[in-house]
């Protein structure tokens, strides 16, 4: 399990910092965003437009890279690359020659799709979810000696052969050094 967490922080650490650079493309170049978004997108947008493009995803980024909100930013991130992806349609179905960076874009997109947690029973939905991180204990019984082996937000246990984390509600900072501790 330490394995699989490793590798999906390196993932989401690794897409953040993708759409960082796309990011931080817009702000550095914004003259870059407006003829993009001409091309590709077949919008006309001002370089302050660009400039609040540039802020947004930035933030979409950072919240991405440190872990906070997961399952939403993780979709706006997938859903932004997905327009992104299919807007270069053209040069995805001509890959050679000055457009074979296009097809990088297909396994990022993929990449997207990996680190998405599954929707589960008993998550809050709505304002509430967005407004204070979700709390996971989750709790089991030990049938034959009917008492709470998962007694502390930091004990694992194991119940009908199946492992639930009992992680508690951190940061997301402390979330990721807790993920790389041996």
């Amino acid at each position: 399990m330490q394995k699989e967490q490793a590798g999906l922080f390196i993932l989401r650490v690794s897409l953040g910092l993708f759409l960082l650079l796309w990011s931080l493309d817009k702000l550095v170049v914004p003259a870059g965003a407006v003829k993009i978004f001409e091309v590709f997108y077949h919008m006309s947008i001002s370089p302050a437009l660009a400039y609040v493009i540039g802020t947004a995803e930035a933030v979409l980024s950072l919240l991405i890279i440190v872990g906070a909100w997961k399952r939403y930013t993780y979709a706006v991130g997938l859903v932004l690359h997905a327009l992104s992806t299919l807007s270069t349609w053209k040069q995805l179905l001509s890959p050679f020659g000055q457009n074979h960076l296009f097809i990088a874009a297909i396994p990022v997109l993929a990449a997207f799709i990996t680190p998405i947690p599954p929707a589960r029973a008993g998550h809050a939905v709505g304002s509430r979810a967005l407004a204070t991180p979700l709390r996971r204990q989750q709790r089991c019984t030990d049938q034959s000696q009917g008492q709470d082996d998962c007694s502390t937000a930091e004990n694992c246990c194991t119940h009908a052969g199946v492992l639930l984390e009992a992680l508690p509600s951190l940061t997301p900072l402390n979330r990721a050094v807790t993920l790389l501790r041996p």
